[in-house]
């Protein structure tokens, strides 16, 4: 049982924000570990670990420093290292992907990876988990299983992994095919899938995922599990697929918070966690941490606000929350699921 934690914005990694920011994510494991979690899922921006990135160092230094807090916990850590997305809606980051081919990117996130062994000493990385979301932010053809596994050889070519496992997937929403080629043929310790929608192509998806790797004999991570809501922002075509879509994503972030889908939430994380026992699902991490402490009443001026300031709106909330020891319901639930209380 994991959360994922957020853990830095744009501005890690410049000045007096740091501190503060170690100070948030400190109190946010602590919350986490008294929960009865015993693991967290690190997100890690690519290319915010290459040397040629303003600030780096500053924040190579801010995950090394929350890997240690993690390791120091007894908590496993698991890290995925994605691409920033560039929308303002989303990022205040705006990293320049033009001119990337695939292999010109493997090589670079290689780099980052090999980073992120050495400093933090990850228990699992992953090095490409939803292959249309990737695509679509860096501009460059990952939807076909062959390419996805051209990048992920590429990228564990001259890798040392040390004592990390690495591993690949995808969505539920992607054809299993893709993910049965990244574990027939690359050399991935274990399978990652996220899982967002339930429509019954997703859990039949979902089964087919969890049957190969048990075939291919390799653990399966689920290191993004969140109910999805956002059904009318151009994500879904008409076979209901879902589709990397930038607007679609700051609309999503917004829904995730607000207090009518708590129900909802909880009786997600309730199904979700059953299944990955019965299956022995081996990492485990809810998407929206934030979410254990606070969500926020729906009202028309949250509804229309921009992404980025509303996210600030739910940051305030859940650090009032962790600060005072409060729990959502769904935090509530979810401590129940991981202590068995």
């Amino acid at each position: 049982m994991a959360a994922n934690l957020i853990a830095a914005d744009g501005n890690i990694g410049q000045g007096l924000l740091v501190p503060r920011a170690l100070t948030t994510a400190s109190t946010m494991l602590q919350r986490l570990k008294h929960m009865g979690l015993r693991g967290v899922m690190l997100e890690v921006g690519f290319p915010l670990l290459l040397p040629n990135f303003p600030n780096s160092a500053g924040y190579t230094s801010f995950y090394q420093q929350v890997a240690q807090m993690i390791h120091a916990d007894g908590m496993t850590l698991s890290v995925e290292v994605n691409p920033v997305f560039t929308s303002p809606q989303i990022s205040s980051l705006h990293p320049d992907y033009s001119g990337l081919t695939v292999e010109s990117y493997a090589a670079e996130q290689r780099e980052e990876a090999q980073t992120i062994i050495d400093t933090m000493h990850p228990d699992y990385l992953t090095v490409l988990d939803e292959p249309d979301t990737f695509g679509s932010n860096l501009s460059l053809p990952l939807n076909t299983p062959a390419t996805g596994v051209q990048l992920v050889n590429l990228e564990l070519t001259g890798l040392n992994r040390r004592s990390t496992k690495v591993g690949a997937g995808t969505g539920t929403w992607s054809p299993p095919p893709y993910d049965q080629a990244l574990l027939n043929q690359t050399s991935i310790d274990y399978l990652s899938v996220h899982v967002y929608p339930l429509a019954q192509l997703d859990v039949q998806n979902l089964n087919t995922d969890v049957g190969a790797a048990s075939q291919a004999r390799k653990p399966v991570v689920m290191d993004e599990v969140g109910l999805y809501k956002d059904l009318v922002s151009g994500n879904f075509d008409a076979t209901g697929t879902i589709h990397a879509n930038a607007n679609g994503a700051a609309n999503e972030e917004k829904l995730l918070a607000f207090s009518f889908f708590e129900p909802l939430d909880q009786q997600f994380l309730t199904l979700i966690t059953r299944y990955a026992r019965s299956r022995g699902v081996v990492f485990l991490s809810p998407f929206e941490t934030l979410n254990f402490f606070a969500y926020v009443d729906w009202t028309p001026m949250l509804d229309a606000m921009p992404s980025v300031q509303f996210r600030a709106v739910l940051d305030q909330a859940a650090v009032a929350s962790m600060s005072s020891g409060r729990l959502s319901g769904v935090g509530r639930t979810y401590s129940q699921l991981a202590t068995g209380k």
